[in-house]
């Protein structure tokens, strides 16, 4: 049995990773959180990782996957999906059968999308579903295990899965990542030293990049910068913990874990935490007011609970560091990103500091990447760029490439003088930059788009880039003025 999951946050595969403890022990509260568990039957695959000629040694195949900006696949899925998209032969896939369960947000138009794509792509390849498509929503009260407990069950159940899951233990190949090292050649900050948030800008040196095109993205997987206090603290030094991303948000089913752990080891803690433990997850309120909203990390948890973790658990509970991804611009052969400093207050006492931008912000000599290949087709002679905050890399990275385009930019900031930063592409003969800012003018983008719209809409191709909300904005706003859905591509986070 295999699962394959696209996440671009690490929630899908966390989700596959309690799949596969169901599956090999069973729905049971009992065993799902079995620990040390060997000789597993299911294999866990990033779907890019996953060597595509073997899918037709397979029988079954389970995936998961959220849906990112408008409706796209999480980066890590994308070459899968750009192979499975490009077959058109009807019964490519009648040998396989297949379950999905997708990750998204009801509050959202494209909520679930990618799953609905995939799974709809599936069927029309030939592919059999064995049950109804799971749709996970973050507004459920129980967030994504809401739907993901009936619809397991639904799986587990099924006369298929068990028969597969009697099968002889496989091993399935999968492709190696293509790290590169770029050399740090200079950070500046952009915005004035009280500023939050900061932003700085990369310059990079970047090697054999030949078939660089934008929307382009470096990803970058950071290293912890309390390493050492995480192992002093657990009193365990050793090298595979660098992984380890202690610092995250820890998803609920964490707790299911952790309070197996403790039941099999009682002189860890006292009885208290052990009960605070199982607590936390089977009441997802009480998990949402002491984690979820404040944004608590497992290291300040364990810390905060008096629990010291053994080494195997951390291995096998805690998740590896997820890539980051940052828009790449090139400027006269050299390469730029721009690096939101992520710093910001809840409850805790301790500032929340983002992992990658703490790493990027520090001296590096050189960054271990890995290339996200850009889902931009770009064919239109004219180009209309909505954006906000970081998002402006991807006006730069495409003004500067495409030197015989028209481009229309809207672009939204809060300071004039404090973290606008469009000078790089005002003196651009080919550029019209619309200005909103939201402090000195309470102007958002959205305002100065709906004073001065586009005309011959049709004649453009869209990006809009910023945070995940901008995708909301812009499609009501385009309903709104052209009363027709128009398409654009989205790079939001």
């Amino acid at each position: 049995m295999i699962i394959l999951y696209g996440s671009q946050g690490g929630t899908s595969k966390s989700v596959a990773l309690l799949l596969q403890n169901i599956l090999d022990l069973g729905y049971s509260e009992e065993y799902i959180s079995e620990l040390n568990l060997e000789n597993k039957k299911t294999s866990i695959i990033e779907m890019d990782k996953f060597n595509f000629n073997q899918i037709f040694d397979l029988n079954c195949i389970i995936f998961i996957c959220s849906t990112q900006g408008t409706g796209s696949e999480p980066f890590n899925m994308t070459r899968f999906w750009n192979i499975l998209k490009k077959i058109k032969i009807p019964n490519f896939l009648s040998h396989l059968n297949f379950a999905v369960f997708g990750l998204g947000d009801s509050s959202y138009n494209t909520y679930n999308y990618c799953s609905k794509k995939l799974f709809n792509l599936l069927k029309r390849l030939g592919a059999k579903p064995l049950i109804r498509r799971g749709c996970g929503d973050d507004q459920d009260k129980e967030g994504w295990l809401t739907d993901f407990k009936p619809w397991c069950k639904e799986l587990i159940d099924n006369e298929i899965i068990k028969k597969e899951m009697l099968e002889d233990i496989n091993i399935y190949n999968t492709k190696i990542d293509s790290h590169f090292y770029v050399k740090t050649l200079k950070s500046s900050y952009l915005t004035p030293s009280d500023y939050k948030p900061a932003n700085i800008e990369l310059e990079l040196m970047i090697y054999d990049l030949e078939s660089f095109k934008p929307g382009d993205c470096l990803a970058i997987s950071p290293n912890n910068y309390n390493l050492k206090d995480f192992m002093d603290y657990n009193e365990i030094n050793d090298s595979r913990l660098e992984d380890s991303d202690f610092n995250s948000v820890p998803q609920i089913m964490f707790f299911s874990y952790l309070h197996q752990l403790l039941l099999q080891n009682k002189t860890f803690v006292d009885r208290s935490i052990i009960d605070k433990v199982y607590e936390l997850y089977n009441d997802y309120s009480f998990y949402y007011d002491f984690i979820r909203q404040p944004r608590r990390t497992i290291f300040e948890t364990i810390k905060e609970l008096g629990i010291k973790l053994p080494l195997n658990f951390i291995l096998q509970y805690i998740p590896s560091i997820t890539p980051r991804y940052f828009t790449l611009t090139k400027r006269d052969d050299k390469y730029y990103i721009l690096v939101s400093i992520v710093a910001y207050k809840t409850i805790l006492k301790e500032e929340r500091r983002g992992l990658c931008s703490e790493y990027l912000k520090s001296d590096l000599a050189r960054i271990k990447c890995t290339l996200g290949k850009s889902l931009l087709e770009i064919n239109k002679e004219k180009i209309l760029i909505i954006c906000t905050g970081a998002g402006i890399s991807i006006a730069n990275s495409m003004i500067h490439f495409y030197n015989n385009k028209e481009f229309v930019v809207y672009y939204g900031f809060r300071y004039w003088n404090k973290d606008c930063h469009s000078k790089d592409i005002l003196n651009k003969k080919n550029v019209t930059v619309h200005h909103a800012s939201s402090r000195d003018d309470g102007l958002y983008v959205q305002d100065v788009y709906e004073k001065n719209p586009i005309i011959d809409i049709q004649n453009y191709d869209i990006v809009i880039s910023g945070n995940s909300r901008l995708n909301k904005i812009v499609e009501g706003m385009f309903k709104k003025i052209y009363n027709e859905k128009i398409f654009f591509y989205s790079e939001t986070w």
